[in-house]
């Protein structure tokens, strides 16, 4: 490959990742407001919701009772123990089981 293509992907690199390493270099956790950091932490959960939501809302047309129950044991799970991927794990699991079966 030409050295062209290599300096051109190391200026793309720079470019896209610079803004994202920036602010984490200038903000330290310890000078937050706790208000901001409880908000903060609330992010990942909330966007995980926002993507899982609606293609459980149109495909629950064709299997409602698989996708509900999926969700339902995926917040009951993550309400007793806590974290992301677990509940995620178990509640497509749980779905695509009952999925199998036909419900």
């Amino acid at each position: 490959m030409r050295a062209d293509f290599f300096l051109l992907l190391g200026g793309m690199f720079l470019v896209t990742y610079l803004p994202r390493l920036l602010p984490l270099l200038a903000i330290k956790p310890a000078r937050l407001n706790p208000f901001i950091k409880r908000f903060l932490s609330l992010v990942p959960i909330t966007a995980l919701g926002a993507l899982i939501f609606p293609g459980l809302i149109l495909d629950s047309a064709n299997f409602p009772v698989a996708g509900l129950t999926g969700i339902l044991i995926c917040a009951l799970y993550s309400w007793r123990r806590g974290g992301i991927v677990v509940p995620v794990l178990i509640a497509v699991a749980v779905t695509f089981l009952l999925r199998l079966i036909g419900f």
